[in-house]
């Protein structure tokens, strides 16, 4: 039986293998992965302390002058501590004592579990800027709570005197005041003293006629 002999063409040869080898880097070059690795992404991301930090903030981040802003810390009725939240942009509540600014021990608590971040925003009835604390949750597993409701994960909230911020199922309330806010109670208070005092001494008077 005879044997079929098949010839090859030099041109379509080597035309065939150019083809083949331009799929093949095609495909090689369709597997290759340009995405940010696991252990590099975490190096990119604002550290602090060796601490990968869960929050970056925003380009509308800013200290706030206006105001002082402050945070009063209690335990049921007795007054644990005061904190200056205004002397800078942002502040961050949770266990992890490396970053934490204010480190809240309770086993609900997150190790970063939230913020609270100033802002320049629009003012309502003007196009000045304003600047003013907004509160925002980390994704913390217990939640964090503004005035008895729970918030929104990654999500601004703003903050206005007299709120009452808590964290997990901790007991302690944070209570938020302004300088102006503080000034104005305090002023109450005041008069308030002021008008016991005179009628107390207006008492004094009638009871001397009697």
């Amino acid at each position: 039986m005879a044997k079929k002999s098949v010839k090859f063409d030099a041109a379509t040869t080597s035309k065939e293998m150019d083809t083949d080898d331009k799929d093949a880097m095609k495909a090689e070059k369709q597997k290759e992965d340009f995405n940010v690795s696991g252990a590099l992404k975490r190096d990119l991301q604002t550290s602090k302390h060796g601490v990968a930090l869960k929050y970056n903030e925003p380009v509308e981040g800013t200290v706030c002058t206006r105001k002082k802003w402050r945070i009063y810390e209690y335990k049921g009725d007795e007054h644990i501590d005061t904190y200056h939240i205004h002397r800078q942009s942002f502040y961050l509540f949770g266990r992890d004592q490396r970053i934490a600014h204010k480190v809240c021990l309770h086993p609900s608590i997150s190790s970063q579990h939230a913020i609270i971040q100033y802002r320049r925003v629009p003012s309502k009835n003007s196009k000045k800027m304003r600047v003013e604390p907004y509160i925002m949750d980390l994704k913390s597993r217990h939640g964090t709570f503004l005035n008895g409701d729970r918030i929104e994960s990654q999500r601004y909230y703003q903050l206005l005197p007299k709120d009452v911020i808590k964290f997990g199922v901790s007991t302690r309330e944070y209570i938020v005041l302004a300088s102006d806010s503080h000034a104005a109670q305090a002023k109450n208070d005041k008069q308030q003293t002021e008008s016991a005092k005179e009628e107390e001494n207006y008492n004094v008077w009638s009871d001397d006629e009697k």
